[in-house]
């Protein structure tokens, strides 16, 4: 046991750089309601990030509004795909003796149940957004609509590697060698400002479809902070002679504000703190554009189809960026004698040094869509009633998106036009399960407000959810 405390002492004194951190959200609480679907029905203020050929369904003359009072437009989501609540904290929550938290002492079967459950797991993942202003405003038909709004995402992905489990479950099996090459980290702190602009062109394009729009946004976004793990490729093998070979190659990249008054200390693993300095408007450590374009027809008044791309682009780090390295090979020849480990563990720290830059990619990703007002279909439907749509697909595997398919059905149901009730469905998308989705709010017309839970299931299962996701938002409409 003494040699897998080393050894774990070793492996997590590499891991000091992934303390910043960040998270993935879903950024409306309709989307988040309907199954992640928004591209044929994302409306007013929340079709900017969806799909910006939505605007142009406004009335002439209509202004929307969104910002932080009386609500925040705010979206959190936390989980793994591998470790509900109840066996975080029976693993790792410890017992109670005497007043006091101990660690759990596990059984066999307890160590052979945690291997299982990183065996085809690992993944960690969190968000935050929240948009401080949104306004969007048509002014006809002819000239379009136009949008403008701000807002933070805080993102985080990291993947927990299989092989330090094994290594602390099984202690140091001769013979065997271990490695953490699955280790991961993506996350950033991002504001963006987006502009967008949409346009009905059905009075230039002659086509079956009663109404067909196109929009684009362009949004600067700086970056206020960034962490990741490019290379991990670090193996543990306790050979017949009971000495211990260490080989770790680490890579990873950190950037921050200055305005943070963050100094990086490149002595050891660690950064020294001189004082974290908050500012609402800090110096971006990074910055770049993205690129958003949408289409939306609709075909007499009750079927919409719609495809939108988002998030193309990147952002490039060029302030305060720092690069982490470390390349060891360590042997011990005697494990229990505590001078030998302490000379060997002094040699290994990470090697940090400022560079000039490094470019992220944005999580560009694409929505096809489609939408049905079933109450215009059918009659005898009780009040209005929208059944929506949407196949899913990321380009990249940056913080918050995947490049695993996915699909969302989502319906709206407004039994009076003040009351909607939503709810949906989405699989993919790196999701470990089904997540159905469940919200609800008022709608006066002039002033809305909704709250949602993308996985309305969390609640249901209590400790034994995996992932816990709400999201809120209001708006204005004049």
């Amino acid at each position: 046991m003494k040699k897998t405390i080393i050894i774990l002492s070793f492996f997590l004194s590499t891991l000091n750089f992934a303390q910043i951190a960040g998270a993935y959200s879903i950024n409306d609480p309709i989307s988040a309601a309907m199954g992640n679907v928004s591209a044929a029905n994302a409306t007013g203020t929340y079709a900017v990030y969806r799909n910006p050929a939505n605007l142009a369904y406004m009335e002439n003359g209509s202004f929307g509004l969104a910002t932080i009072f009386p609500l925040p437009n705010l979206s959190v989501n936390v989980g793994t795909d591998f470790m509900t609540i109840d066996e975080y904290n029976y693993y790792f929550g410890g017992v109670e003796v005497n007043g006091h938290t101990v660690p759990r002492e596990l059984t066999e079967e307890d160590k052979q149940n945690l291997k299982d459950l990183f065996a085809d797991g690992g993944l960690v993942y969190s968000g935050t957004n929240i948009n401080y202003l949104n306004m969007v405003y048509k002014v006809s038909d002819e000239i379009g609509a136009f949008g403008f709004s701000i807002s933070d995402n805080v993102t985080e992905v990291s993947t927990f590697p299989q092989g330090l489990i094994e290594l602390t479950m099984d202690g140091n099996i001769v013979g065997r060698a271990y490695d953490f090459n699955d280790l991961s980290l993506k996350s950033s702190y991002l504001r963006d400002y987006t502009f967008t602009y949409s346009r009905d062109f059905s009075d230039v394009i002659h086509s079956p479809f009663s109404k067909l729009t196109a929009g684009f946004s362009v949004s600067y976004v700086q970056g206020l902070a960034m962490g990741r793990i490019d290379e991990v490729k670090t193996n543990i093998v306790t050979n017949p002679d009971n000495t211990i070979s260490i080989d770790g190659h680490f890579v990873g990249y950190v950037a921050l504000s200055p305005d943070y008054n963050i100094v990086y200390d490149f002595d050891s693993t660690d950064y020294k703190d001189s004082g974290f300095n908050f500012s609402p408007l800090p110096t971006p450590a990074g910055t770049g554009f993205g690129f958003d374009f949408g289409f939306n027809a609709e075909l007499d008044d009750y079927l919409k189809i719609a495809f939108a791309v988002n998030n193309i682009g990147s952002v490039t780090w060029n302030k305060n960026v720092a690069k982490y390295e470390s390349n060891t090979a360590l042997l011990f020849r005697d494990i229990t004698d505590q001078d030998e480990v302490d000379s060997l563990l002094d040699e290994i720290k990470m090697d940090g040094t400022y560079i000039d830059e490094i470019t992220t990619d944005l999580p560009t990703v694409m929505r096809l869509g489609a939408s049905v007002q079933v109450d215009k279909v059918l009659d005898g439907v009780p009040g209005s009633l929208l059944v929506a749509a949407d196949i899913i697909k990321g380009f990249n595997d940056e913080a918050s998106n995947s490049t695993d398919m996915g699909f969302g059905l989502g319906v709206e149901w407004r039994p009076f036009s003040w009351w909607p009730i939503m709810t949906g469905f989405a699989v993919g998308n790196g999701r470990p399960d089904a997540a159905w989705s469940l919200g609800t709010g008022i709608d006066t017309g002039v002033f809305a407000f909704t709250i949602a839970a993308h996985n309305f299931g969390s609640i249901i299962h209590g400790n034994q959810a995996k992932t816990i996701n709400y999201v809120m938002g209001s708006r204005w409409r004049f």
